[in-house]
């Protein structure tokens, strides 16, 4: 058996899930302020750009490097790539904190 195959597989089938995750989280925002998904988005990419713009001008290489670290296809990340980045971290994050954040809902599942 080719374990690489279902790696491959499996890192797809994440990524999918977590961009579809990202779209969800701007509709239910939008839903939230009243406007639509892709005012939001236009929002947040305006963000991301000037963002980028003010750390090519101050030339931080610090900052430089953890922007190359989020997943995206084009040069800048989309808003849905960024919250999909964002959510990934949290996941992370959270799982940094050992059973903390878990426990209680295990507890909950057992009872």
């Amino acid at each position: 058996m080719c374990y690489f195959l279902h790696v491959i597989k499996i890192t797809y089938e994440v990524v999918i899930v977590n961009i579809e995750r990202a779209y969800w989280t701007l509709q239910e925002l939008a839903k939230q302020q009243g406007v639509t998904v892709e005012e939001v988005m236009a929002d947040i990419d305006e963000c991301i750009n000037e963002a980028v713009v003010t750390i090519k001008r101050n030339n931080n290489q610090e900052v430089m490097e953890r922007w190359k670290k989020i997943p995206r296809i084009g040069e800048i990340p989309t808003a849905v790539e960024f919250v999909a980045y964002l959510g990934e971290e949290l996941i992370k994050e959270m799982h940094g904190l050992g059973n903390i954040v878990t426990e209680p809902i295990n507890k909950q599942i057992s009872s």
